[in-house]
């Protein structure tokens, strides 16, 4: 049975073998530090298991658009290693290949993702917004209104949405905690980086996947699969198109180790409160 974070017997690379990551040096904020004085631990694990995706090329014949959300995601280190900030060791899962950017890609992705691979504490999917200067972590999606077509010309076909949609609120939210987890993102993340989180729904690709993956979830727990259930965290982050690479790569760690501990510290139940 999975319990508020699972351990499924995977091998977690050590600091040594996860090398790349050794620029990324931790801080506790003042801030952090008293968020994690005033709240208790859920629950105490050794580690967790992080399955992360990415969208593929925006290609289409009018506006042919690079999306560097997959070399973002197949850049991250295989392990983020515990340390005195972040207490909690990290298994990083990338998803095998880039998420086709249209609606139909990301129902199909969704049902192998879920099918394929072993139950993941929390699972991150990584996009860009073309007309963003800033980095956002998306709470809310809608299951309805996709009035824009995908890249391949299609809109969102009510009738191939899976039938266990229809059992879930029109509006999911991910249950991240927003101010916890943007107060130990800014932390983190290099200096001068502007983190946001979003509530404002736009009926993006972006919001369509987020609502898959958490409908998904959701009827897991309805059927009592213990494995992929509701305590399993889902969350996506948009980052701007044009940023550079290897800052990009150390917010997106900064974001994980942020999910993490406030998943850790404050729990996994959205609170009204924190909005």
């Amino acid at each position: 049975m999975m319990g508020d974070f699972s351990k499924v017997g995977m091998k977690v690379e050590t600091a040594k073998e996860s090398g790349n990551n050794a620029a990324h040096t931790p801080r506790l904020s003042k801030a952090v530090k008293k968020a994690n004085a005033n709240q208790s631990v859920q629950a105490y694990y050794d580690e967790v298991n992080v399955l992360i995706t990415g969208f593929g090329s925006l290609k289409s014949s009018t506006n042919p658009t690079h999306n560097v959300s997959w070399n973002i995601a197949k850049s991250l280190p295989p392990a983020l290693p515990a340390n005195a900030a972040h207490p909690t060791r990290i298994r990083i899962i990338v998803h095998s290949q880039p998420i086709a950017a249209s609606y139909n890609g990301v129902l199909a992705a969704t049902a192998q993702i879920f099918d394929t691979y072993p139950p993941a504490d929390l699972v991150l999917h990584l996009d860009t917004a073309a007309d963003g200067a800033h980095y956002s972590l998306l709470q809310v999606a809608h299951r309805a209104d996709y009035v824009r077509p995908d890249t391949t010309r299609r809109y969102a076909d009510v009738g191939g949405q899976p039938g266990y949609w229809s059992d879930c609120r029109d509006l999911l939210r991910s249950s991240a905690a927003p101010k916890d987890v943007l107060t130990r993102w800014r932390s983190d993340a290099p200096h001068d980086t502007d983190l946001r989180t979003s509530t404002t729904t736009t009926h993006s690709l972006s919001e369509y996947q987020l609502y898959a993956s958490l409908a998904h979830v959701q009827n897991s727990s309805r059927n009592q699969d213990l494995e992929w259930n509701k305590r399993t965290m889902v969350s996506s982050m948009l980052m701007p198109a044009a940023e550079d690479l290897q800052r990009t790569k150390n917010v997106v760690i900064s974001l994980v180790y942020a999910l993490v501990d406030s998943r850790r510290f404050r729990g996994s139940d959205y609170d009204d409160d924190d909005d």
